[in-house]
């Protein structure tokens, strides 16, 4: 089954918790150990999954069981919402909440799927994730592949996506399509304050994405304003005509592109995609098709709410120490789907947990602590 739910005790208060279950295509695993053979070595477990996110699971239930055995039956009502499409959208997963509203109902915080710490060992939590709009572009000009001697008086696929793709920002990275920063509210005083306080680490993201300055010279405010509170328009992928070893001078009759936008809270993807496709139109790219794919809307909790707070104050007292509270992160996720319900996101990964990649890990000492955390949490909710 792709989605499976649980109920562990009966009480007033109640949490779900969703997982996913499939994991990222295995690509390129050549070296290091075998993805689907549990492994410990050096304090970490190797497994595929293990960090993102089959770990998370059985910490969890791990807490409970402990729980259950030193202290007897938990104070609250835990819920178990195990989904196992994430990795691929999540297709039923609208359905299924619309379906089960029952099980959804009376529900009073979220704990979401994943969560880590810094290379300095600071925990991380995360209030929010941004939406996500995933949208396939083609053309076809010609009937096939021709000489590029007769480029002059045919239209050129590549060109013409390359025209169009050019169109939807420009190079202050404003997106130029006509309505789609619409329904976007202005930022609270709270939100604001939250941007401003919160230490981006911009020497370490510089490093890790090996530039010496962001674009534009881009830092402090203005950079953590585009990251939090702003959406985006990329260009994941274009590809057209002849790609093999040395030359081979063709006109390409198709060309394709793959585009994400990562939306803030007001944007509708749907709405978007529509506004795309019209403003392409006025510019005379009617023959660009638009496929959409992967869509759902961004999701965030406040910090003030009391089940965000529990967790604060929970890692204070685990940890011993300030945890680093995210109020959005730029990844997304269907976290709208719960959004009448505080929804945190916390977990056990670190740094160099390969979550998506060959050797994939977790430390089996954070993941003891997250155990802790679990345990805490459900004592003192």
């Amino acid at each position: 089954a792709s989605i499976t739910t649980a109920r562990i005790t009966k009480s007033t208060k109640k949490a779900k918790i969703p997982k996913n279950i499939i994991g990222e295509p295995i690509a390129n695993a050549t070296s290091g150990v075998p993805p689907f053979e549990p492994t410990i070595r050096d304090g970490k477990i190797f497994a595929r999954g293990v960090c993102d996110n089959k770990g998370e699971i059985i910490c969890r239930l791990q807490a409970i069981k402990a729980y259950n055995k030193i202290l007897g039956i938990t104070p609250i009502n835990i819920k178990f919402l195990i989904e196992g499409e994430e990795e691929v959208g999540s297709p039923n997963l609208e359905e299924f909440v619309k379906k089960n509203k029952k099980f959804m109902s009376n529900v009073d915080g979220i704990i979401w799927e994943f969560g880590n710490r810094t290379k300095e060992g600071i925990q991380q939590i995360y209030l929010g994730v941004k939406g996500i709009l995933y949208l396939h572009m083609q053309t076809k000009t010609i009937g096939r592949d021709i000489h590029s001697g007769y480029t002059q008086f045919v239209d050129n696929a590549a060109y013409e996506l390359v025209w169009s793709l050019s169109q939807l920002k420009n190079r202050d990275d404003k997106v130029l399509v006509k309505g789609f920063y619409d329904n976007i509210p202005e930022p609270t005083a709270e939100e604001i304050k939250e941007v401003e306080d919160f230490d981006l680490k911009e020497e370490e993201m510089k490093e890790t994405f090996g530039v010496e300055q962001f674009r534009g010279g881009l830092t402090g405010l203005d950079i953590k304003r585009k990251y939090f509170l702003e959406p985006t328009l990329n260009i994941c992928g274009v590809w057209s005509g002849y790609q093999g070893e040395g030359s081979k001078t063709v006109t390409p009759n198709e060309a394709f592109a793959k585009v994400d936008c990562r939306l803030v809270p007001g944007q509708d993807p749907t709405d978007l995609v529509e506004k795309i496709r019209a403003y392409l139109d006025v510019l005379n790219f009617q023959h660009i098709e638009i496929t959409s794919w992967d869509g759902y809307p961004a999701a965030k909790t406040k910090s003030t709410t009391p089940f965000a707070q529990a967790i604060i104050k929970t890692f204070r007292e685990v940890y011993n120490h300030e945890p680093i509270v995210w109020p959005l992160v730029g990844g997304s996720g269907p976290m709208y789907l719960f959004e009448n319900v505080p929804c945190v996101s916390i977990g056990t990964g670190h740094p160099d947990g390969n979550a998506h990649a060959p050797n994939e890990n977790l430390v089996i000492e954070d993941w003891i602590q997250g155990m802790k955390t679990i345990a805490t949490l459900i004592h003192k909710f």
